[in-house]
């Protein structure tokens, strides 16, 4: 009987490693044009829509649910991890809202909108058009891709640098009428880079500990929808 192991195992890496190439190329087209071009009122549909072709490449590129984190048999695992870190950063955030020396944080002109706009925001943009997409993204294909050639260190790193280099040009844009120079551009860019690497780490870290997206993505829609919360009601 012939052996196919030792053919579709290199078959199967070069597929993966084209794959995770087009799909960094992809998005980084993407971030472009919807910093540039998309306006902002169409960014939830054009999000989905970026987040399900990256999605179909991982799935031709033969990813399991496994290896996407959303296999069913780690759902209770992700949503219980998930669900605890969302209240512990729920807690946190409230403390930190009424506290004289750390209320100024949440002082934000995006948030100078209706209540049910807010609403709309909090529990459908938001979830959906950033934490969704960008942890199907990340933590799914991207990081499934990665765990198929390195160890989950190696993944880890390479991941939330990945995570945090999405976040750099729309800051960068938004300091268009400002000089490339301006120091304050630069301090917002590191500063978004090194947060969201952070924050790319921990939710890697929940992925892996659980097994499941769901853990990712409570705690994403944790450190994004409740800060918008507060900053509302604290404005």
């Amino acid at each position: 009987m012939a052996d196919v192991s030792s053919t579709d195992k290199p078959t199967n890496t070069r597929l993966s490693v084209v794959v995770f190439v087009s799909v960094v190329v992809v998005l980084a087209v993407y971030n472009i044009a919807r910093s540039s071009l998309i306006p902002g009122d169409g960014h939830l549909a054009t999000n989905v829509a970026i987040a399900v072709v990256v999605l179909l490449a991982g799935l031709a590129a033969g990813m399991t649910t496994s290896e996407l984190g959303i296999e069913r048999a780690h759902l209770g695992a992700g949503v219980r991890l998930g669900a605890v870190v969302f209240g512990l950063i729920f807690v946190v955030l409230l403390i930190a809202a009424f506290l004289p020396f750390t209320s100024g944080y949440f002082e934000d002109e995006r948030v100078d909108v209706t209540f049910w706009e807010m609403v709309g925001r909090v529990l459908i943009v938001i979830p959906l058009g950033t934490v969704f997409v960008e942890e199907v993204i990340f933590r799914g294909v991207l990081h499934g891709l990665l765990r198929r050639r390195y160890e989950i260190v190696r993944a880890a790193l390479i991941g939330a640098c990945l995570f945090g280099l999405w976040h750099l040009f729309p800051v960068w844009n938004s300091y268009s009428d400002v000089e490339p120079t301006d120091l304050n551009r630069w301090g917002s860019v590191v500063g978004t880079f090194v947060a969201t690497f952070f924050a790319g780490l921990g939710f890697i870290w929940l992925r892996h500990r659980s097994q499941h997206l769901a853990a990712p993505i409570l705690a994403h829609i944790g450190t994004n929808s409740i800060p918008f919360t507060l900053a509302w009601f604290v404005g």
